[in-house]
């Protein structure tokens, strides 16, 4: 506790968001008079929470026997990727048909199931993007993140990290190819590179075009991008607005092979539909 007392304004608030929503919004009892409508309300702001989770696996997973804070970010957003993702959607499911409730209610229900499915898609992409880094920064790292540009397929952003002189990456995704990268890659083009040929759209297309720059996300701490508690729209907003860099020619991407359904398939393991 007196270290978190000297640590830094962003990493009391950091601190100080983890223990509220470990300890205070696992217990939201509203008391007897509470309304309704506010209950619900309260409860769907609980649920849509959870970018937290990747967040205390890191700092609670154990950093000792000299092994790298980045590995142990892997692991531990690893060990509850899958179940976040199932949480995610069940939440979605069992809320969302909230939205279709008739009579005297319906008007004041439907916004509620909306935007908490919305939020927990957010959420999701905070958990598996953000929240890493937000531990690591917190353990020492710099909050560096790289952004893929797409053609006829979705970007895609990684939180990566240099050791030795080579970059490594941090990353979830629903394909099996577009993860984790060790730290073995001399240029940020080379680490581009070896999400090439696993980055494809579900017509087997190769999509992958650009890369950015690394961006710190220290740029945002005025912000409060690590605590605040709305969304953090102006991160993706800054990755659209930045330069980005081109991997291939013209000549180059009106050339490309589809992806084999071998690979496809491969590709797919574990994948959830939405």
């Amino acid at each position: 506790m007196e270290r978190i007392m000297r640590s830094p304004p962003w990493e009391r608030l950091l601190f100080n968001r983890l223990y509220r929503n470990l300890i205070k919004e696992r217990f939201p009892g509203q008391g007897a008079v509470a309304d309704e409508s506010f209950t619900i309300e309260r409860s769907l702001e609980n649920l849509t929470n959870v970018d937290l989770p990747p967040f205390e696996r890191v700092m609670l997973n154990p950093t000792g026997k000299g092994r790298p804070l980045a590995d142990v970010a892997v692991e531990a957003v690893d060990e509850g990727g899958n179940p976040t993702i199932l949480a995610t959607f069940t939440v979605i499911a069992a809320v969302f048909p909230m939205a279709f409730v008739s009579g005297l209610m319906g008007p004041y229900m439907r916004p509620m199931p909306i935007g908490a499915s919305v939020a927990m898609v957010f959420s999701l992409m905070v958990a598996f993007v953000v929240s890493p880094w937000a531990a690591l920064r917190a353990l020492g790292y710099p909050p560096l993140i790289l952004d893929f540009e797409a053609h006829r397929d979705t970007d895609h952003v990684v939180a990566i990290y240099k050791m030795n002189g080579h970059w490594g990456a941090i990353a979830k995704s629903n394909f099996a190819g577009c993860r984790w990268r060790e730290p073995v890659h001399r240029t940020l083009r080379e680490l581009a590179i070896s999400y090439f040929d696993t980055y494809f759209n579900l017509r087997r297309q190769r999509s992958l075009r650009t890369y950015s720059r690394p961006v710190n996300l220290a740029r945002f701490d005025r912000l409060h991008w690590m605590t605040a508690e709305k969304d953090i729209w102006f991160v993706a907003e800054h990755l659209c607005d930045i330069p980005h860099i081109r991997l291939l020619k013209p000549w180059m991407a009106r050339r490309l092979s589809p992806a084999d359904k071998r690979l496809y398939r491969a590709e797919l393991t574990g994948h959830r539909w939405k």
